[in-house]
């Protein structure tokens, strides 16, 4: 529930942070915290950060794909689930992406 002292530790590490691990998970946490946030449109920018610095982070391309859903960005959302499956099909996060385009919600993913 402390969404601005998250917000506010987590920009720092990510401006200045030498760390490439760091910086990823900085902004991929501050994807979440937007997106917790129902802050969407800021969540997308956070989310392709951290997929471009980390294109191995799965969740992150799942939840931004989460995130252009709730902007009402469907055919997006596709697009980077279906970029996800491609990457790695057999990962659980490609799995539940999957779901979501084939309209089955998965227990406990929003």
């Amino acid at each position: 529930g402390l969404y601005g002292e998250a917000i506010e530790k987590l920009s720092a590490i990510e401006k200045n942070a030498e760390n490439k691990q760091a910086v990823l998970y900085a902004l991929f946490y501050l994807g979440l915290v937007y997106y917790e946030r129902e802050m969407y449109e800021d969540s997308v920018e956070f989310l392709n950060k951290a997929v471009s610095v980390g294109p191995n982070l799965y969740e992150a391309y799942y939840y931004l794909g989460k995130a252009y859903q709730k902007r009402g960005l469907k055919n997006l959302s596709i697009q980077i689930w279906e970029k996800l499956i491609k990457i790695n099909k057999y990962n659980i996060w490609a799995k539940k992406a999957e779901e979501e385009i084939n309209g089955k919600r998965v227990l406990g993913t929003g």
